[in-house]
């Protein structure tokens, strides 16, 4: 039903573009990513679309009307001391966090009438592949402006339907609670 309905919306969408809405990047203030670490950094990732807006405009000069789709879509990187998360306490280690929501927009074909249900499984299924290039570039520049690590961003995949009803990202990655030190290096004569 759900491939039905994606078929039903792209038949009455164009992309119009993709743009950066809200960005944060915190980093632990006892981290600095200069210093070698005795411990080993891994990623975690979160992306869903957090909420889809039809807005009607009307062109100025002929009066002419169009509808465009926005759709908010979140995206989520945090480093995190590798050890921490084999003992799945996710909370502690937090090293540094990029996090973004961009707006995938997309004109309504005139004369197109889709449901909404088509246009919802559309923002949920298939804006995360517009979004996903942007949110990439976006995390990958801010590492390397932050003296991180590139992290290499694996490509776009959905959960499994039956993972997308039961399982949603939290609204905000946690901040963990109390920093971990890092040993400083030493240096040798």
């Amino acid at each position: 039903m759900t491939a039905a309905l994606i078929q039903e919306a792209i038949k009455c969408l164009a992309v119009q573009g993709v743009y950066l809405r809200e960005s944060r990047f915190t980093q632990e203030p006892d981290f600095d990513p200069t210093i070698p670490r005795t411990f080993e950094l891994t990623a975690q990732y979160r992306a869903r679309a957090e909420a889809m807006h039809l807005v009607e405009i009307e062109d100025a000069e002929n009066g002419a009307k169009q509808t465009l789709m926005n759709v908010h879509f979140s995206c989520g990187l945090r480093l995190i001391e590798a050890d921490l998360v084999k003992k799945a306490n996710s909370e502690m280690g937090v090293a540094a966090e990029i996090m973004a929501t961009f707006v995938a927009q997309y004109l309504v074909m005139p004369d197109s009438c889709p449901r909404k249900e088509a246009l919802d499984a559309f923002a949920m299924n298939n804006a995360g592949y517009h979004v996903w290039p942007y949110w990439r570039e976006y995390a990958q520049s801010v590492c390397t402006r932050a003296g991180l690590p590139v992290v290499a961003i694996p490509m776009f995949t959905l959960p499994k339907e039956s993972q997308r009803k039961q399982t949603r990202p939290e609204k905000e990655i946690a901040k963990p609670k109390a920093p971990r030190k890092q040993k400083k290096a030493t240096e040798t004569k």
